[in-house]
């Protein structure tokens, strides 16, 4: 956070390994073993005060981090009982500790027809005298006939303060959850269809405190031709609920909560043959938001020149014409508001072995996005939006409304394979970012809105990794 007068000048896009390693086994007895240790750099920021001095301030200090995962195969089939356990450990006064522990299993049927998979997780994160202890559980069933229907089942319990996030990540906790689905499969050739499927499935999903935050009900078919190209498509509706993230209150000791109205969506997708030299998959959505239509649609195509070439092209484009959304703001009561969204996101992977032992990959990725705000209103109760600002507002002032950002990442990985299960890898990241306000109009022009990047400060790290086979 900065303080009255000072400015920010510069932060590093990501934080630097100092060093890490990594253990594997494998028994005869079919007993697996991973291990993972790795440390991480402080991060810092240059900060100008107001007197025009420059300084450095800790963003986060040095982590210790620790992964162990243990696993028993209990047959041929695949199921097996498992372990996990991790650790993350900061230094200095205000530094956290967080500790994740779970055991988890997989059955399967003789016939591989059916499993049953099931998951118990405990968390211990905090500072180390004020921690908070949470669990997870997770249980699924899936059964397949030779009829052609399917079956599955999840259920999900979360308890609020169950917190992975500093190890792995965990879109949320605090949920309690059940997804039911049915498929109907017809694996036959009928004229130039060579196979069908048709779906249902819906999702209920409720915090502890009781309120519904997810009510799905989801339909949707796909078809393979003669020809292995594919069509598929569906439609649903997200039911009306409350809530619980968008505000951004969850870690208060009382959340608030967002009344959103029910709204529809559909989507449309297609792929071409998967072994020929160039490779096409599109997919468009689209759902109905109370300001607006939202459309999302994805062209990704894999190119294959040579036989030691791939080229992996990806380009995704978002506009939103206006979902509710939260405004961030340094008051204290959320204010909301319609956001007109643009965002072009474009990314490149080429792959060039010179020898099976010797490849070089390269992954770039652009990212542009604007959007803006119309039609602000403040949060009363959880089921009321008043138009307007709130009173904690400071006479005289607005909230910006308009924003911007873009990005680029670079990554260039050498990998040689010296000998047999040994290899060494040497890597170059490039970053650069920023959030200078393109328009007001949450419009985009991405090649000029992307050039500036190629302009400004950057973030440059070279890293080495030696895997080492022991036989």
């Amino acid at each position: 956070m900065l303080n009255p007068g000072e400015t920010l000048l510069e932060r590093p896009s990501a934080t630097d390994i100092t060093a890490a390693a990594k253990y594997t086994a494998k028994y005869a007895n079919g007993t697996q073993v991973g291990l993972l240790g790795a440390s991480v750099e402080p991060a810092r920021a240059t900060i100008q005060d107001a007197g025009g001095g420059r300084f450095r301030r800790e963003l986060a200090p040095l982590s210790n981090f620790g992964v162990l995962r243990v696993q028993q195969l209990m047959d041929d089939r695949g199921s097996y009982l498992g372990g996990f356990a991790s650790g993350m450990y900061q230094t200095g006064q205000e530094g956290r500790t967080a500790e994740v522990q779970a055991l988890d299993g997989v059955y399967k049927t003789e016939d591989r027809s059916g499993l049953v998979e099931a998951t118990l997780s405990r968390s211990q994160v905090g500072l180390k005298e004020a921690q908070d202890q949470g669990w997870r559980g997770r249980l699924r069933g899936h059964q397949d006939w030779s009829s052609g229907w399917g079956v599955e089942l999840q259920a999900i319990n979360a308890s609020r303060t169950y917190n992975p996030n500093d190890v792995g990540y965990l879109n949320r906790a605090d949920e309690q959850r059940i997804f039911a689905e049915v498929v109907r499969d017809w694996d036959s050739t009928w004229g130039v269809l060579r196979r069908r499927e048709v779906g249902f499935n819906h999702t209920a999903a409720r915090d502890q405190a009781g309120h519904v935050f997810q009510r799905n009900f989801n339909a949707w078919a796909k078809t393979d031709f003669t020809n292995f190209v594919s069509l598929w498509g569906g439609m649903g509706v997200d039911v009306a609920v409350e809530d619980d993230r968008e505000l951004r209150t969850y870690a208060d000791p009382i959340k608030k909560y967002l009344a959103r109205p029910s709204y529809p969506y559909a989507n449309l997708g297609f792929d071409t043959q998967g072994n020929r030299p160039w490779y096409v998959r599109v997919n468009a959505s689209r759902s109905w938001q109370e300001g607006g239509p939202s459309t999302d649609t994805t062209l990704f195509q894999i190119l294959k020149p040579t036989s030691s070439t791939e080229v992996q092209l990806t380009t995704s484009l978002t506009r939103d014409e206006g979902e509710l959304k939260w405004l961030e703001t340094p008051v204290a009561t959320p204010i909301v508001g319609l956001r007109r969204l643009s965002q072009f996101d474009q990314s490149l992977r080429v792959a060039y072995a010179f020898s099976p032992t010797f490849t070089l990959q390269l992954f770039s990725q652009w990212l542009a996005a604007n959007w803006n705000f119309r039609d602000l209103k403040h949060y009363a109760n959880d089921q009321m939006l008043v138009p307007g600002l709130p009173l904690d507002q400071p006479p005289g002032t607005a909230p910006q409304t308009a924003f911007s950002y873009r990005t680029w990442n670079l990554n260039l990985i050498a990998r040689w394979e010296f000998k047999p299960g040994s290899t060494f890898f040497l890597v170059y990241t490039h970053g650069s970012s920023t959030d200078a306000l393109i328009n007001d109009r949450a419009s985009l022009a991405p090649r000029p809105d992307l050039a500036i990047l190629r302009r400004l400060p950057s973030d440059d790290v070279v890293q080495a990794k030696i895997s080492w086979l022991f036989r």
